[in-house]
């Protein structure tokens, strides 16, 4: 196995997380551990995976915590290997860099230059990043991790198609709650999936079966062609519509004879 220079980002910014996705996957001697916009959680994050880089956002406006007490956590914990800390931030403020630099950042990354981008980023974590740091013992648990989030991307890659081939609109909350019911199941299978998702965006049981259940309806109102085609258990005919356990139930099975 080629030795990978590993590294997490702390971004805030979702759409820029999905740039470092896109773009590392193109670089064999590169790998990206995993995205946070959480201060705690990134600490955590170094702690349990030892990445050889952290790409620093200071201003977490979407997350919790900041840079700055990330930095701090960092130089306060008992982290065997201090990773290099990669800040990228749009503050220019040379008082904001020196305290950048007491606190542990080795490198910063202006937003406003001309030339960045995320690809300078990459490229400056191979360039300061030496072959010889890497730690060697981490590579194999790497590849099981890699293959574990591969498989995560081409589960979450199914349920979004199979959703697509009834044509439920996936801006129903409904939708979403479903597809999370299916990809927990299919890992799983749980004995209260309705009360991990109310725990997990702060609602009731009682609107998670709501919601599911309006996009259910909404969704069978669709060329009934296409749903018989799609979706061929039996059905309630006094319903007209699956009921949400059986329709996630359905696509767990489903999922886990294609996938």
């Amino acid at each position: 196995m080629e030795m990978k220079k590993t590294f997490i980002v702390v971004e805030d910014e979702e759409y820029i997380c999905d740039q470092y996705r896109l773009q590392v996957a193109d670089r064999a001697n590169l790998y990206l551990i995993g995205t946070t916009n959480n201060a705690p959680d990134a600490l955590e994050m170094v702690k349990e995976f030892t990445p050889d880089a952290v790409v620093l956002d200071i201003e977490l406006n979407q997350g919790n915590g900041d840079g700055f007490s990330f930095l701090d956590s960092l130089r306060e914990s008992c982290v065997g290997k201090k990773p290099l800390i990669i800040v990228v931030t749009n503050l220019i403020s040379s008082l904001i860099h020196n305290r950048i630099h007491e606190k542990g950042g080795d490198y910063i990354i202006t937003k406003s230059k001309p030339d960045y981008s995320v690809e300078l980023v990459l490229n400056t974590i191979d360039s300061l990043v030496s072959v010889d740091s890497i730690d060697k013992s981490r590579q194999a648990e790497l590849a099981k991790i890699a293959a574990k989030q591969e498989y995560a991307m081409r589960l979450k890659k199914k349920i979004s198609v199979e959703m697509e081939k009834l044509g439920m609109k996936p801006s129903l909350k409904g939708a979403r709650y479903l597809k999370d019911a299916i990809e927990m199941n299919v890992e799983k299978r749980r004995e209260n999936t309705k009360a991990e998702l109310a725990k997990k965006y702060s609602v009731t049981a009682d609107s998670i079966e709501k919601a599911m259940r309006h996009a259910i309806e909404a969704t069978w109102n669709n060329d009934p062609a296409i749903l018989l085609f799609h979706y061929t258990a039996p059905i309630d005919p006094k319903r007209g519509a699956p009921s949400p356990a059986e329709f996630v139930f359905y696509y767990v099975d489903k999922i886990k004879r294609e996938l």
